[in-house]
């Protein structure tokens, strides 16, 4: 059996605005856990996630600090 990657990326989880924030998108979110949930069960599965635009501020303000 493969293993499968599954990369979720902020784009796909959340929505951004003008002003900088990010909201979840809940409804989708949910359904990808009960579609991911569900491939566990049957799938080797090794979920990543993306660090875009928000992780990469927190990772540069960190390093300078």
């Amino acid at each position: 059996m493969e293993l499968v990657l599954v990369k979720l990326g902020g784009s796909v989880i959340t929505s951004k605005y003008e002003d900088g924030r990010a909201r979840v998108r809940t409804r989708t979110l949910k359904e990808l856990v009960d579609t991911i949930a569900s491939a566990f069960k049957t799938v080797p599965l090794v979920l990543l996630h993306g660090v875009g635009s928000f992780g990469h501020g927190d990772a540069i303000y960190s390093h300078l600090s």
